[in-house]
C-alpha cells in the first residue's frame, strides 16, 4: 500500500467500536495522551507514533538496517493500514472532519449513499455539503463541542429531505480522534440510515395499536394463552363481563380454572388436540361464572405464532340471548305446525263430511238437467239454470278433492303410475271441459310427450287455467303453450289479468297464501297452486311464476322420463 498523508483516513467504513450510552460525554482533561480512560466515562480513539510521510515500500527496502525510528514509522503505517482496512468493511457512511469542521475524507459508503463525489465533498465545511443539508443548528452545537470540550454524542437523529436520495432519517455518532505525535485532533462522524427501520417500526406500531383497539373494544370475550403451558397471558375487558372475574384474576390461570372447561381431564386432552390441530370450535359450551351461573357460549380457538412463539387465542361469545330466541322460534314453529295440522285435519274432515250430501246434490242436479233437456216444452232459461247447477256442483266436488289431496300430500306421495302422455291432447281435453263463455283459451303446441300421472297432470292444468280465467277480464285470451326442450317438456299458461306483485311471486305456491289484492277481490282457499307445486315436484319438475304487472305466466318444466324410471 502506498503511503499518503499520515493523518488522512482512507475511504472505508466506521470500525465497530463499543461506545458507552448517553448523548454527551466529556473526556477527562488529565486522561493519558496515548491511552483510553478507564471506566465507562468515554472512549478515545488514538493512532500512536505517526511520523513524517513514509511509503510502505521504503521501509520494506530498508530490510534489516531499519533503525528504531524507522521501525516506529513502519508501525504507524501498518496501524494506519489496519484502521483503513477495518473502515473499508463497514456499510455506514463515515466522514473525517478537521477541527474547523471541514471534510478531510469520506468513505465509499458516504459517496454511494448520498450520491456525490470527492470533489464536491473534501475540504468543504460539513455545513456546505449538498445544499446545506447538514446545516442543522443542534448538530452544529454538538460538533463544535466535540474537540474543545472533549464531548462525543450518539444517536443524534436527523430527518431531512436530501436532494439526491429524498427524505431520510439518519442517526449520527461522533468521536474525537487524537494523534499523539503532533497532538492534532480530528472528528470521526458515522452516519446510519434508519429510514426503513423507522418505517417498519411505524407499521408495527400502527398494527399493534389497531390490534389493541380491536382487542380492547371487541364485544366478544378474548383470552390469549401460552400454547405450551395453557396459562392465560392476556384478557380483554369484555371477558370480565362474561366470566365475572377481573383481568388480574384471570392472568396465569388455565381454561379449566375459570369455569370454561369443567372436565379437567377430558379438556386437557382437548387442549393437546388444539395445539396439534391449531383450531377448535364449540358452538355451545356450558360456562359457569364465578357467581355459579351457568350460561352457554360459543367458543372458537386458534393457534398462531407471535415473535417466534406459539400462542392460543380464544374468542368467547355469550349466546344466551341467541339461544333464547332460537328456543322461542322453535316453539313458535312447533305451534304453527300444530295449527297447520289442526287446520288440515279440520279441512279434511269437512271435505269428507261434505262428500255424502254433495254426492246426492250432484246426482239430483244431473238428473234434473237430463229431465229438462228431454222435454221439448222446457224454456231456455230453465235449461241454462240446470246446466249452471251441474257446473257449480262439479266445482264444489273438485274443491273437496283439492282439500283432501292437500292433506294427503303431507303424509305420502299420491302420484300414480307415470306413462308417456301427450300433454297437448291432455291440455285440449282440459280446456274443452271448462266454461269459456266469457274468455278465449288457446292451446298452442304440436308435440309434447312426457312420462306423467295423467290424472294428476290434468289436475295441474285445470288449476292453472282456472286461475287464469278467474283473474282475467271478460273477453281476455289465455294461451296454453307447450313445447319440447332437450330433456324436458315446458308448459306455459299466460293470461292478460291483474298480474302478480313482485313481493308475492315467491310466496304464491305456499299453502293457504293469498296476496292482498287477490284476497280482497276474489274468493279461494290458497291451496290450488300449493297442490300444483307438490304434484310437479313429485314428477321431479319445477314450477314458477313470472309477471311484469300486466298479466302473468305460470311455467312448468317436466323431465321427459322420471328420475327413478331412467
Amino acid at each position: 500500500m502506498t503511503g499518503s498523508h499520515q493523518d488522512t483516513l482512507l475511504e472505508g467504513d466506521r470500525p465497530e467500536v463499543r461506545l458507552p450510552p448517553g448523548k454527551q460525554h466529556r473526556l477527562p482533561r488529565d486522561a493519558p495522551e496515548a491511552g483510553v480512560p478507564i471506566g465507562d466515562e468515554a472512549t478515545r480513539i488514538t493512532v500512536e507514533d505517526f511520523a513524517t510521510p513514509v511509503a510502505k515500500d521504503a521501509t520494506e527496502r530498508a530490510g534489516e538496517d531499519v533503525t528504531p525510528g524507522r521501525g516506529r514509522v513502519r508501525q504507524a503505517v501498518e496501524t494506519l493500514d489496519y484502521v483503513q482496512d477495518i473502515m473499508a468493511t463497514l456499510r455506514e457512511p463515515v466522514l473525517v472532519l478537521s477541527g474547523d469542521l471541514r471534510v478531510i475524507s469520506a468513505n465509499r459508503s458516504f459517496y454511494r449513499v448520498f450520491q456525490t463525489v470527492a470533489e464536491e465533498t473534501e475540504h468543504r465545511l460539513i455545513y456546505e455539503l449538498g445544499r446545506g443539508q447538514w446545516d442543522i443548528p443542534d448538530l452544529r452545537l454538538l460538533l463544535e463541542a466535540v474537540l474543545p470540550e472533549n464531548h462525543y454524542f450518539d444517536d443524534f437523529k436527523v430527518e431531512h429531505n436530501f436532494p439526491a436520495i429524498g427524505r431520510r432519517i439518519m442517526l449520527l455518532n461522533a468521536r474525537r480522534i487524537v494523534r499523539s505525535d503532533d497532538r492534532s485532533e480530528r472528528i470521526l462522524l458515522a452516519i446510519e440510515d434508519i429510514t426503513e427501520r423507522q418505517r417498519v417500526f411505524g407499521t408495527l406500531e400502527t398494527s399493534e395499536l389497531k390490534y389493541r383497539r380491536l382487542f380492547e373494544t371487541a364485544q366478544d370475550g378474548i383470552l390469549i394463552l401460552n400454547a405450551d403451558t395453557g396459562q392465560i397471558t392476556d384478557a380483554n375487558p369484555f371477558i370480565e363481563n362474561i366470566l365475572g372475574r377481573s383481568r388480574e384474576e384471570l392472568l396465569g390461570k388455565r381454561l379449566w380454572d375459570v369455569g370454561l372447561l369443567s372436565d379437567i381431564a377430558a379438556n386437557q386432552d382437548k387442549f393437546r388436540e388444539l395445539r396439534q390441530a391449531g383450531y377448535v370450535r364449540y358452538d355451545r359450551l356450558p360456562l359457569e361464572t364465578e357467581a355459579g351461573v351457568v350460561t352457554e357460549v360459543e367458543f372458537v380457538s386458534n393457534v398462531y405464532e407471535v415473535g417466534g412463539h406459539h400462542v392460543i387465542q380464544c374468542n368467547i361469545r355469550d349466546i344466551s340471548d341467541r339461544r333464547r330466541l332460537e328456543k322461542q322460534t322453535e316453539e313458535q314453529a312447533l305451534e304453527l305446525a300444530n295449527l297447520a295440522r289442526l287446520k288440515d285435519e279440520f279441512l279434511s274432515a269437512a271435505a269428507h263430511d261434505l262428500r255424502t250430501p254433495l254426492t246426492i246434490v250432484m246426482a239430483q242436479a244431473q238428473l234434473l238437467q237430463r229431465h229438462l233437456h228431454s222435454r221439448p216444452e222446457a224454456v231456455d232459461a230453465n235449461l241454462e239454470e240446470a246446466d249452471r247447477l251441474v257446473r257449480e256442483t262439479q266445482r264444489m266436488w273438485r274443491m273437496t278433492d283439492t282439500i283432501l289431496d292437500a292433506s294427503r300430500l303431507e303424509s305420502h306421495s299420491f302420484i300414480g303410475e307415470c306413462l308417456p302422455t301427450d300433454l297437448v291432447a291432455l291440455a285440449q281435453d282440459v280446456v274443452e271441459g271448462l266454461d269459456l263463455s266469457q274468455h278465449t283459451v288457446r292451446v298452442d303446441g304440436t308435440a309434447a310427450v312426457a312420462a306423467v300421472d295423467a290424472e294428476r297432470m290434468r289436475q295441474v292444468l285445470q288449476n292453472l287455467v282456472t286461475n287464469a280465467l278467474k283473474f282475467s277480464p271478460s273477453g281476455g285470451e289465455i294461451v296454453v303453450g307447450l313445447r319440447s326442450l332437450a330433456d324436458e317438456v315446458e308448459i306455459r299458461v299466460s293470461d292478460q289479468g291483474i298480474g302478480i306483485p313482485a313481493s308475492d311471486l315467491e310466496h304464491i305456491f305456499e299453502r293457504f297464501y293469498r296476496g292482498s289484492e287477490v284476497s280482497r277481490r276474489f274468493s279461494g282457499m290458497g291451496i290450488g297452486l300449493f297442490l300444483c307445486k307438490r304434484i310437479v315436484e313429485e314428477h321431479r319438475g319445477h314450477i314458477w311464476a313470472e309477471s311484469d304487472g300486466q298479466g302473468s305466466t305460470l311455467i312448468v318444466q317436466l323431465p321427459v322420463v322420471r328420475a327413478e324410471a331412467a
